[in-house]
């Protein structure tokens, strides 16, 4: 069996059910964990009731909650209360053990306190009476019932002593407290002081003898066992018609008995009659006389005044009512249809309205300008060496002298092996039968790479002049040309350095677009393009190197249309499939959705995809004029013939006007409300 148990308690719990819950634990320790607002720490006496069950048994209980109220009010209960389970501890459970027992010690000593103040009473303020009747009822019993032994021991009969009567008066009502108020007259006459009123004279039957005090005594022990009536209203006092079908129904014991009190009822005008019971039987007390305008109010000729002038204020009530106090309200709810759109759209630079039969819509196309850098490794594999080298010997067959610069290229006759000259020459012309010479003239091959190595006796030609023209000869072997593999800048390399600039200008430039177009344009996607303006490169393409710098301009353009222009057509397209009569009023849910565009030439195709829904446009206002000073019932069926309303309900105020003389107002008392 576990030393601590915890029970948690439902924020609804009652005290009834958390109390078998600790008693159906078997644990001598029980953690009691209620929530915030809780209604078992939300109540002062649940609190006590859990503090005084828990002395009858043999557990230590510990509440824990963090409300603040329960907290205060289980320390003021009895109980042991800590904010979270962390503070409980062995010290804990000896100061739960401790306030049990100071409790039990406390009613004890109340207890035995109690029963001795019973036992400290004296007998002698006790009396015996009425021995001899109780001896002849035990001899009456016994003679009906032989089985009773007579000589059985009598018990007297004791009697406490009775507080002196008296009358108090507790704010203006006076009660009689102890004693029999039949046998004090004088307490009797202060509690029902005669009318202040007079009372008139009515012929009545004579009154028969007085009636005595034992008469008087035997009527009231009767009236004993009846509850007294309960006091209704002030419109329940008897009227005077009552009064005289009460006189002639009522008996003459009846009569004496109205006497008792000390007044005849049946001459007593409306201000001293007696209050109907709320039970349909017997009388009540009588009332506190009634105040002298309202008994003169009710009595005499003036009556029929008083009763014209409150007729008088009905009917001017009700006119001032009809004229100036009538308000109409009126809820009118309207038709309504959904309509959902997938419909394709032409965004069109060259025009400039919309066209809601083909949906084309006019566009603008913005530019914007920006540059990018990028370094990147070159991946391209190249042939890297020394260049072979020699000496040609330059042939001039024409007639006319020929300069050939630096760098001029000489090509290998079948080959295509090129070198370039070192330096600049100048060949004499020739007299037309023999070749001019220039000899020994330095060459290097353009390319490194063993394959430019090469014997004596090649044929050269030389780049703009042909053979029969200029010719060239090497004496001597071309040597020194090696081969080495090498990284080149390729031009893949080039390419994808290019695309990813134009793609980091496409992004800065849009924003740059974005910001040149309105706040009621939206730019239509895919319909950006990028065109390159300037590009330049560290390494050209094919040459020999580890990294290269690529630099581009490029300019941004997109196709823009306003959002008021799609919105447009969103509206002509539901207005054009809606099932409502009359005019609509078209509320789109959500802008367009824009996909499938295709972008030729600068026009742009697109689909728009949308859910919208059309009400019936019937203002507030067009109500107002076709049902104000009409009857309620010609106003409820012009709102019954509008087939774009689909419900209304019409509250006509006040309600006590007639309904053939009820009309709609106008103005403020007209009130006009359309459910969106």
């Amino acid at each position: 069996m576990a030393n601590t148990e915890k029970i948690f308690v439902d924020l609804n719990e009652d005290i009834v059910f958390v109390l078998e819950r600790i008693r159906e634990s078997n644990a001598p320790k029980v953690i009691l964990v209620v929530p915030k607002s809780a209604n078992v720490t939300s109540s002062l006496i649940s609190l006590k009731i859990l503090a005084k069950q828990l002395l009858k048994g043999n557990k230590l209980i510990t509440v824990v909650t963090e409300d603040s109220l329960g907290l205060r009010l289980g320390d003021k209960a009895g109980l042991v209360t800590k904010e979270n389970i962390g503070e409980i501890g062995p010290e804990t459970w000896e100061e739960a053990k401790k306030l049990k027992e100071e409790k039990i010690q406390e009613y004890e000593m109340l207890k035995r306190d109690l029963l001795g103040k019973r036992q400290e009473k004296p007998v002698n303020d006790y009396k015996i009476v009425d021995e001899e009747p109780e001896e002849q009822v035990v001899q009456d019993k016994t003679e009906e019932d032989p089985e009773i032994d007579i000589d059985e021991e009598i018990h007297p009969i004791i009697e406490k002593k009775r507080i002196p009567p008296k009358v108090v008066s507790l704010k203006g009502i006076q009660i009689y407290s102890a004693g029999d108020i039949i046998d004090n007259q004088e307490l009797l006459a202060e509690l029902l002081p005669t009318p202040e009123v007079e009372i008139e004279s009515v012929e009545t039957e004579p009154m028969q003898e007085e009636i005595s005090s034992e008469e008087v005594s035997d009527v009231v022990e009767k009236k004993r066992d009846v509850k007294p009536a309960v006091v209704e209203d002030d419109d329940d006092f008897i009227t005077e018609d009552e009064e005289e079908d009460l006189e002639d129904q009522t008996s003459t014991r009846y009569k004496r008995k109205r006497q008792l009190i000390g007044t005849n009822w049946a001459n007593a005008t409306a201000s001293a009659r007696p209050r109907r019971p709320a039970g349909g039987g017997g009388m009540s007390k009588p009332s506190v006389a009634m105040p002298a305008f309202l008994n003169n109010l009710l009595s005499g000729g003036k009556k029929k005044y008083y009763l014209y002038g409150a007729i008088g204020l009905i009917v001017l009530f009700f006119v001032y009512s009809y004229m100036f106090a009538t308000s109409v309200s009126v809820r009118v709810s309207l038709k309504k249809d959904s309509v959902n759109i997938d419909e394709t759209i032409t965004a069109d630079p060259t025009v400039d309205a919309i066209d809601t039969n083909t949906f084309i819509i006019p566009a603008e196309t913005l530019s914007a300008e920006d540059d990018a850098s990028e370094n990147a490794l070159a991946t391209g594999e190249g042939a890297g060496g020394e260049k072979a080298a020699g000496q040609v010997d330059i042939y001039n067959k024409t007639t006319e002298s020929v300069s050939l610069s630096e760098g001029t290229v000489i090509t290998i006759e079948g080959s295509g092996l090129q070198y370039v000259l070192n330096s600049a020459v100048s060949i004499p012309a020739s007299d037309g039968t023999v070749p001019e010479i220039i000899e020994d003239v330095n060459m290097v091959a353009k390319e490194p790479g063993e394959q430019y190595n090469a014997p004596d006796g090649k044929n050269f030609t030389v780049d703009g002049y042909t053979t029969s023209e200029l010719v060239a000869k090497n004496f001597r072997p071309i040597v020194g040309g090696t081969t080495e593999e090498t990284k080149v800048v390729s031009q893949e390399d080039m390419d994808t350095v290019k695309d990813i600039l134009k793609k980091r200008v496409e992004s800065t430039a849009t924003t740059k677009l974005e910001s040149l177009s309105g706040t009621d344009e939206i730019m239509i996607p895919d319909t950006i393009t990028v065109e390159i303006i300037e590009e330049s490169s560290t390494i050209a393409v094919g040459e020999e190197a580890e990294r290269f710098d690529v630099t581009i301009k490029a300019k941004v353009s997109a196709l823009f249309v306003k959002k008021s222009d799609l919105e447009d057509v969103v509206k002509a397209i539901v207005q054009s499939r809606q099932a409502i009569e009359g005019d609509s009023e078209v509320n789109i849910s959500e802008f367009p959705d824009i996909g499938e565009v295709t972008f030729t030439e600068g026009v742009a195709e697109f689909k728009i995809s949308s859910t919208a829904s059309a009400r019936a446009n019937i203002t507030e206002d067009s109500i107002v004029e076709n049902i104000s000073g009409k009857s309620i019932g010609a106003a409820e069926e012009y709102l019954d013939d509008q087939s774009d309303i689909e419900s209304f309900k019409l509250t006509y105020s006040p309600g006590f006007i007639p309904s053939f003389l009820r009309k709609v107002p106008s103005g403020d008392r007209l009130e006009i409300r359309i459910s969106k």
